[in-house]
């Protein structure tokens, strides 16, 4: 976790843009307008700009199921940007201690790349009362987490599923298209679920999540939020006095974490057969 230590200004993004040491695939007046308000990066080793993206995606689910607000995270960089602040300043003036680093990219020694992390660009939902900071501690919980959960996404599978939705639900403007997307990415945990769909969805989840002790409370939650996509699905109208469209969304939003943190307890989605086991105190697999 790297704290912004200085800014970068237009002139230095316009001279990795038009130098041929570097390469932008980002518009860098649109890079300096973004990056004015990002003051926290995160450093992820890795072979490749693509590994990097994935293991950074494993990483944010992470911090999220930490109870960390979602967040944007618009570049991904082989660099710092305290690397290049002051890049374009003249080399003799520079004798702060950005002169090593930002010599070093102006003559060429090493190579800048910077491109769109194209999973983290949009409107943003954030559960209500939900902390805006990230503490050392969660920071290091998420990335130890991180581990486990990027051996489950490579599996492949609904875990992969609940990592995409994740990702992709808080960005879409509307609180209530942005329940649709979270609800489709439950419901395709359970491909053989077609009929009584609210009840048994409701019945699946509520055991995957709380597979001991009084489950109704959790059950009957989950048919709540259940009925609010119903109703959003269906153009229905608000009734009087109804939840707010942010905590009709949190509610679904904390569903969602509940159901992913379940799974990587439980290593994967269970079955339907499996959780069907489990509820009549069978040993069912699957």
């Amino acid at each position: 976790m790297v704290p912004r230590a200085w800014g970068a200004g237009i002139t230095d993004w316009a001279y990795l843009a038009t130098s041929i040491h570097h390469e932008l695939r980002v518009e860098y007046q649109l890079a300096d307008v973004l990056a004015r308000g990002c003051n926290m990066e995160f450093s992820v080793e890795a072979d490749s700009i693509d590994e990097a993206r994935q293991l950074f995606r494993c990483f944010y689910v992470s911090l999220l199921l930490h109870n960390t607000t979602p967040f944007f995270a618009p570049f991904i960089s082989s660099h710092s940007i305290n690397d290049f602040s002051a890049i374009s300043a003249p080399p003799e003036p520079l004798t702060d201690s950005r002169a090593a680093r930002s010599r070093a990219l102006r003559n060429g020694d090493e190579h800048v790349l910077l491109a769109w992390n194209e999973a983290h660009l949009g409107s943003l939902h954030a559960p209500t009362e939900a902390p805006s900071t990230i503490s050392h501690h969660a920071f290091e919980q998420a990335a130890a987490y991180s581990r486990d959960w990027a051996a489950l996404v490579n599996n492949g599978g609904s875990v992969l599923v609940l990592q995409e939705t994740l990702i992709s639900a808080p960005q879409i403007p509307s609180h209530g298209q942005s329940i649709m997307p979270i609800w489709s990415g439950l419901e395709s945990l359970f491909p053989q679920v077609s009929a009584e769909l609210s009840f048994r969805l409701a019945l699946y989840l509520a055991q995957m999540i709380q597979p001991e002790g009084d489950r109704r409370p959790e059950f009957e939650r989950i048919r709540a939020a259940y009925g609010v996509r119903s109703r959003i699905a269906h153009g229905s109208r608000r009734r009087p006095g109804a939840r707010s469209e942010s905590e009709e969304w949190t509610d679904a939003w904390n569903l969602l974490t509940s159901v992913a943190r379940a799974a990587a307890v439980r290593g994967g989605v269970p079955s339907e057969d499996a959780l069907t086991g489990e509820l009549l105190g069978g040993n069912a697999s699957g």
